[in-house]
């Protein structure tokens, strides 16, 4: 997930977020202190957020595109395989629905070749 839940959270206006540097592996080599004890907070009153932060989180197409005609960097977060196309996100999670597609691709490809 890396920082795109933080980021997600941004989005919809939540000001407090903070990112565990390395994550929990690295903080399971560092011998830090776990539990599994489920926390308990007081019940309280959250306000929701009243609207989306996009223009100042995400960069859109048109901003990305501004970037590349003025041979300014851009940076692709994406790995190896998700630039390929091979997965959509990480390895930990299913990837059936990239897997349907590429089998529908597939069969399709095929039935196109019998006639």
């Amino acid at each position: 997930m890396g920082v795109l839940r933080p980021l997600g959270i941004r989005l919809f206006g939540h000001d407090k977020v903070k990112i565990l540097n390395g994550g929990r592996d690295k903080w399971k080599a560092e011998s830090r202190e776990m539990t599994r004890e489920v926390p308990k907070y007081p019940r309280t009153n959250y306000p929701v957020p009243t609207r989306r932060y996009d223009k100042e989180i995400r960069a859109f197409a048109d901003e990305a595109l501004a970037q590349s005609k003025a041979s300014k960097p851009l940076i692709d977060v994406r790995s190896p395989g998700e630039y390929k196309g091979e997965i959509t996100h990480m390895p930990e999670y299913p990837q059936e629905g990239v897997l349907r597609a590429v089998i529908f691709q597939a069969r399709k490809a095929c039935r196109g070749k019998r006639r």
